[in-house]
C-alpha cells in the first residue's frame, strides 16, 4: 500500500511539472513591446529593473491565490505590485533601502483626495519658507553634497519641497511624496548624462537651473492617479510585508513560504546603490556602508576575487532563502545568460546561479532555461550583442 501510494505521489508529481512546464514554455518571454515604466511601476526609476510581465506570469503559473510569496532581492517592488494584482500575499527583503522605501508606498493603499490635498499643503509649505532663511536651508547650503550637482536655485527649492514634506504627519502620506521628489532629483541635477555617470560620482562641468517644483508636481499627480486608478482596479485582500533585509543574514519570518519569486543581481552589471547617490545625500543616508554589502556590484568588477566573492555571497543568501521556503516548493529566478568579461583579470565568464543552487541545495530543475533577449540597447554587449536572460524554475526537495 505505501508502494502504491508512493507511486502514485511519483506520478501527480510528473503530472503537474508536465503542465507547469507547458505552461512556461507556451510564453514568449521576451515581451518586445513591454514597458517597465507604466502606472503604479513609474513611482520611481531604478536601474536593471525586474519586467512585470516576467513576475507577472511566474507568479500566476507557479502559485495560487493565498499563497506567500518571497522576493528576497526585490528592489523597486515589481513582483510584490504583481502579487497584490493576484491576490497573493507578499514579502519583499532588500539591502538597498531607497528601492524598500519605493517598494513600501507601492504596496500602500493611499487615498487620492488626501494625498492631492497634502501636495496643495506642501506647496503652501514651500512658499511660506522660500521667504525665510531658516536654520536648515542654511545647513544645506554649507554642508551638502547636492551642492556639486544643482544650480543654487534649484538646490534651494528642492530643499523647500524637503522640508516642507518632512512637515506632514502620516508617514505613509510622507513616504510617498519623499519618493516622488527623488524620482526627480536625476533629471533636475546638472548632470544629463546617463545616471551612470552618478554612480561613478562624475559631477557635471557646469551646473544648469532645472524647474524641480514643475517636474515635482507633474511626477506627485501623475502618481497619485495611477495609484487611484490602481487601487479601484485590483481587489486587495492580500498582505505584503517590507523590509530593509540583507540576505546574506538568516531571514526572520513568522511561516515558511510558498515560493520564491526573484531576480538575483548580476555580478559586475549594476552598482545600486551608487546609482542612487542623489537619493543618498538627500535622505542623508550612509553610501559607503551600504554598497559594501551589495552583492555582485559593479564597481567591485576589479577585485581579483571577484567571482569567488559573488558565488560566495549568493550562496550564502540562498542558503537563507532556502531555510524559509516551504518543502516542494518553486523558486522562479531570472539570471544573467551573458558571457561577461567579470573582473579586468580574467578572461569572460559565465556565472550560472541556477546550477549553483541545484548543486549546494539539491533543487530540481524543472523548466530548463527559458531563454530571453532583451531589447533595451543600453544593455548591449562589449560587442554590441544583445545581451540575454534565463528564466529558470526550481523546485526544493
Amino acid at each position: 500500500m505505501i508502494r502504491g501510494n508512493l507511486f502514485c505521489h511519483l506520478w501527480i508529481s510528473k503530472k503537474m511539472t508536465n503542465e507547469l512546464l507547458y505552461k512556461l514554455t507556451s510564453i514568449d518571454w521576451d515581451f518586445k513591446d513591454a514597458w517597465t515604466q507604466e502606472g503604479i511601476h513609474s513611482l520611481h526609476w531604478y536601474p536593471g529593473t525586474f519586467v512585470p510581465q516576467i513576475a507577472n506570469n511566474l507568479i500566476r503559473i507557479l502559485t495560487a491565490k493565498g499563497d506567500t510569496i518571497l522576493d528576497p532581492f526585490c528592489g523597486c517592488g515589481t513582483s510584490l505590485v504583481e502579487s497584490i494584482k493576484l491576490n497573493r500575499n507578499a514579502i519583499g527583503l532588500d539591502c538597498n533601502p531607497i528601492g524598500i522605501l519605493i517598494s513600501k508606498v507601492k504596496c500602500s493603499k493611499l487615498s487620492p483626495r488626501s494625498l492631492n490635498h497634502k501636495l496643495a499643503s506642501i506647496y503652501e509649505m514651500a512658499a511660506d519658507s522660500l521667504f525665510q532663511k531658516t536654520q536648515s536651508s542654511i545647513d544645506y547650503k554649507t554642508n551638502s553634497p547636492l551642492l556639486n550637482w544643482f544650480a543654487p536655485n534649484t538646490l534651494r527649492y528642492l530643499f523647500k519641497l524637503w522640508d516642507a514634506i518632512n512637515k506632514l504627519t502620516k508617514e505613509e502620506e510622507k513616504d510617498f511624496f519623499q519618493v516622488c521628489l527623488s524620482h526627480v532629483l536625476k533629471t533636475n541635477s546638472s548632470q544629463d548624462k546617463h545616471w551612470g555617470w552618478v554612480a561613478d560620482n562624475v559631477t557635471p562641468k557646469k551646473l544648469k537651473e532645472k524647474d524641480i517644483i514643475k517636474s515635482f508636481d507633474q511626477h506627485s499627480s501623475k502618481m497619485i492617479e495611477s495609484f487611484n486608478l490602481f487601487y479601484k482596479q485590483v481587489n486587495v485582500s492580500s498582505k505584503s510585508v517590507v523590509s530593509t533585509h540583507n540576505c546574506c543574514l538568516p531571514i526572520n519570518i513568522r511561516q515558511k513560504v510558498d515560493a520564491v519569486i526573484t531576480s538575483p543581481p548580476y555580478p559586475s552589471v549594476i552598482d545600486y546603490t551608487k546609482a542612487h547617490r542623489l537619493s543618498y545625500y538627500l535622505f542623508e543616508w550612509d553610501i559607503e556602508k551600504d554598497r559594501q554589502i551589495e552583492i555582485g556590484a559593479r564597481w567591485k568588477r576589479t577585485r581579483k576575487e571577484q567571482i569567488e566573492e559573488y558565488k560566495k555571497d549568493i550562496l550564502t543568501a540562498f542558503e537563507n532563502i532556502n531555510n524559509v521556503l516551504k518543502r516542494n516548493g518553486l523558486l522562479g529566478i531570472v539570471m544573467d545568460a551573458t558571457k561577461r568579461k567579470r573582473t579586468v583579470l580574467a578572461d569572460a565568464t559565465y556565472i550560472d546561479v541556477a546550477e549553483l543552487l541545484v548543486k549546494q541545495f539539491g533543487y530540481k530543475n524543472i523548466s530548463g532555461y527559458l531563454k530571453r533577449q532583451l531589447s533595451d540597447q543600453r544593455l548591449l554587449d562589449g560587442h554590441g550583442r544583445k545581451n540575454s536572460e534565463y528564466i529558470v524554475v526550481l523546485q526544493k526537495n
